[in-house]
Order: structure tokens, then C-alpha cells, then sequence
């Protein structure tokens, strides 16, 4: 079964509008889909009820920052009841991090020579307060870097001058969040973070005693080790496991929407418990 459940769309750091990721999802095959925003679901505002049976079906989906041990992990809910309050109050509740972090970031970029930098941001962002990647796209436009790397590897990723270091909610207040809302969790790309397999583990147990449901197990365009490494992790755990392309615009073949291998037969899908 043709599935996607981390997709990025213009109301955070993705650059389509969700109808548009819904059509392109269609075009590939995809049977079941989640735009994943971060710390946001404005994309579903977007979409109407008349879409509603058809394909690709909908899964509500969203991609929160969570601290953990000093360290910033993803963590993805998804299928939950998009109109639970609690989980809206958790979101808002995030959105306010992420406005004092960008606030924090525009000031250490104009100390380093910028101007007016919160506002050129967040002419990038859709809705919700910017993130690093639209102040890399500012420094981009700006000609002070030549691409987004840049400007990640001297400005805004750890150690370097604009970066921020932030305290987002914990890993088990988000998972209480998330199935507070009958949804289900899910650690995303969890061989991003750069940890040692003794850290990974670390987290995984971790977020198996907060409760948590899943494991991303195919992340983009990885390698067929690291996907049989993460579907062990999964059964080792006894977590479901999921994937998403983590998709944030066209034309990057390693992050396409729906272009992804199948699951290891060893895995149980997250999204087998929805079929009916």
C-alpha cells in the first residue's frame, strides 16, 4: 500500500499549498496521506469536507519539537481528532516557543550586520511565526550566503552565532497530547539526529515508556541498511512502524512525495488499524 505520512506544506517550511501536495500525492498512487506541518495544522483549514472519501485519504497529521535530554527530537502524531482542544491548546502552546525563538534569532542576525530581519523572514512563511529554514532563505536573498546550507553551517545550526537554543514541551507531555487526542506518535527520522546507537536507544526507551506508538522506519530516500536497522529497532520495541518522505518542495528526488521503498515484512504498519 502506497502511503506518506510526513509531508511539509506552505504553512510551515514546505513550499506547496495542501491542495496541491494532495494532487501531486494522487498522481503517484498514494492511497493515504498526512501533511505534517510543524507545530501546526492550518493546512486541514484549507482543505474542505468535500474531500472526504476521496483518494489519497486523509490522515491528520502534525510534526511537533520536543526536548529531550538537551536535545531537539521530532516527534510526528498522526490520525488524531483535529478539533480536540487540548491538543489546539499544545499547538498554540508551541507556536508561542517558536515566536520568542524567531524574535531571539532576528536579533542575533542583526547583531551579526543584518536588517530588519524578522519581517524579511517572515514574508517566507506562510502562517505561524518563521523558522530557520525562512531566516536561512533571508541571509539567501540577502547575498550574505550562497544557498540554505550556508547558511545553516554559519549562522543558525548549533554553536553558530544566530542559533538558539530552546526548551519545547517535553517527550511525554507530547505524547499525552497527541493520544489525548486518539492519536498515535511516532519518533520521525530518528537516524537524523546524529546520536550513537547507545543515544538512540536511549531515546527509543524513552519514548516507549511515555507511551509512545511508532517508529519512522523509511525516511525519504534512505538506505536499505538503514531500513532494515530501523524495522529491527521497531520490532524490538514492539512500535508500528511508519513512513514519510518528509517533503518539503518539488524537485528533490530524495524527499518526493509518495516515492518511497515498501516496509520491511518484519514491520507491522501504522496505518493497518485504519484500513476499516
Amino acid at each position: 500500500m502506497k502511503v506518506d505520512f510526513h509531508i511539509h506544506s506552505n504553512c510551515s517550511d514546505g513550499e506547496l499549498e495542501p491542495r496541491d501536495i494532495l494532487r501531486s500525492a494522487a498522481e503517484v498512487g498514494c492511497e493515504m496521506v498526512s501533511i505534517t506541518d510543524h507545530d501546526s495544522i492550518a493546512a486541514y483549514e484549507k482543505l474542505d469536507s468535500s474531500l472526504k472519501g476521496e483518494k489519497p485519504r486523509i490522515v491528520s497529521g502534525c510534526e511537533f519539537s520536543v526536548s529531550w535530554e538537551r536535545h531537539e527530537v521530532h516527534i510526528v502524531g498522526l490520525n488524531f481528532d483535529l478539533e480536540n482542544s487540548r491538543l489546539k491548546g499544545a499547538i498554540t502552546r508551541q507556536n508561542l516557543i517558536r515566536e520568542s525563538r524567531a524574535v531571539a534569532i532576528a536579533e542575533r542576525l542583526e547583531a551579526e550586520g543584518g536588517t530588519d530581519i524578522l519581517a524579511k523572514a517572515s514574508s517566507f512563511c506562510g502562517q505561524g511565526p518563521p523558522g530557520r529554514l525562512h531566516f536561512a532563505q533571508v541571509l539567501v536573498a540577502e547575498g550574505i550566503v550562497r544557498n540554505v546550507q550556508q547558511a545553516f553551517d554559519r549562522f543558525l545550526a548549533p554553536g553558530q552565532p544566530a542559533f538558539v537554543k530552546t526548551s519545547w514541551m517535553s517527550l511525554s507531555e507530547i505524547c499525552e497530547e497527541i493520544q489525548s487526542a486518539s492519536g498515535v506518535v511516532v519518533v520521525a527520522h530518528p537516524l537524523r539526529y546524529g546520536f550513537s546507537n547507545s543515544r538512540l536507544m536511549k531515546l527509543l526507551d524513552a519514548f516507549h515508556a511515555a507511551g509512545g506508538n511508532g517508529l519512522e522506519v523509511i525516511s525519504g530516500n534512505q538506505n536499505r541498511d538503514k531500513t532494515t536497522h530501523l524495522a529491527r529497532l521497531a520490532r524490538k520495541f514492539d512500535f508500528a512502524a511508519s513512513v514519510g518522505s518528509d517533503f518539503h518542495r518539488p524537485n528533490t528526488p530524495w524527499a518526493s512525495i509518495g516515492r518511497l521503498p515498501p516496509l520491511p515484512s518484519i514491520c507491522r504498519p501504522i496505518w493497518s488499524d485504519w484500513l476499516s
